[in-house]
């Protein structure tokens, strides 16, 4: 990400990403992301295209900032510092109950992104951005390339939160873990 590159943020940095990062999530839920323009964004944030483009490449890299910033708020950044087994149930406990609580919120931005293009590009950023976290543990096994291990883990925990989310399936957490325990467990073994 753009301004991942330049270092840390001013408080007017922070400002611009919080501005950008909150015109992106009311948009979604006004409008399908592939017809989110550049120029929607700078008028919803109120700023110029040219400040868009000092801290962003493109729309896109918008996104993998939100992402991100989802990522930290369920505790992935904590991970890469201790990856357990208890610190991965921890963050799929977390992103669980992010969801759960934002219901309404999803329901509103699938009226309008019907498409798998936001959990397809969740997905690939995670998958992205893990490569160097997962390295070492029991998805490294040496007999499937790293990248295709941690697609599979998180293609896993994703139809599990989509059949329940995006489908609107009501399950526990607990009843999560066991899915998730039965459709991958070589790598998914949450403990009781």
């Amino acid at each position: 990400m753009k301004f991942e590159e330049q270092g840390s943020l001013t408080r007017n940095g922070q400002r611009v990403w919080r501005d950008f990062s909150a015109a992106l999530q009311q948009l979604l839920t006004e409008q399908a992301f592939e017809k989110i323009t550049v120029q929607t964004l700078c008028q919803r944030a109120n700023y110029p295209r040219a400040t868009f483009y000092n801290y962003f490449y493109d729309k896109y890299d918008l996104l993998d900032g939100c992402w991100a910033q989802l990522m930290t708020y369920c505790g992935f950044d904590q991970v890469r510092e201790n990856v357990t087994q208890a610190t991965l149930v921890a963050c799929f406990d977390q992103l669980y109950q992010l969801l759960a609580a934002q219901q309404p919120y999803l329901q509103q931005v699938l009226r309008h992104n019907s498409s798998a293009l936001l959990p397809a590009q969740l997905q690939t950023y995670m998958v992205r951005t893990n490569q160097v976290l997962f390295k070492g543990t029991r998805l490294d096994t040496g007999q499937v390339p790293l990248p295709l291990a941690i697609a599979h883990c998180y293609a896993s925990i994703f139809l599990v939160l989509k059949w329940i989310f995006l489908e609107n399936h009501p399950t526990t957490l607990a009843q999560a873990h066991q899915y998730l325990a039965v459709l991958d467990a070589q790598y998914w073994q949450p403990s009781h």
